[in-house]
């Protein structure tokens, strides 16, 4: 499902204005009420067509987080850790991909 990963893309378009307009802090608030409604719509699906709704509300909030969380992490961090948690951030993206992929291939050799 390629849905989650195309809306993101048009959520970071939006990220940068949206936490210019409202605040990083009310933002980030934002994206998390965005993955959490996502979620939801996901494990109550009954068919596709809820299944890809859910998708789509949670790769907005990925796509806002994405631009959203760095600069908040930026901006109420101490100057000499900024770069590491900003990589710490990043890196933890990552990781979680990685981990998602490792689940999938371990469920799908089991099931």
């Amino acid at each position: 499902l390629g849905s989650l990963n195309f809306i993101a893309a048009a959520g970071a378009l939006i990220g940068g204005p949206c936490s210019d307009r409202f605040g990083r802090k009310f933002t980030v608030g934002l994206t998390c009420w965005l993955f959490l409604v996502g979620t939801v719509f996901m494990v109550i699906a009954t068919n596709y067509t809820v299944l890809l709704l859910g998708r789509c509300v949670a790769g907005l909030g990925v796509g806002v987080a994405f631009i959203a969380a760095p600069v908040f992490i930026s901006e109420v961090s101490p100057s000499h850790m900024r770069g590491e948690l900003n990589t710490t951030f990043d890196v933890a993206i990552n990781a979680g991909i990685l981990l998602g992929y490792i689940v999938s291939y371990l469920v799908q050799i089991i099931v």
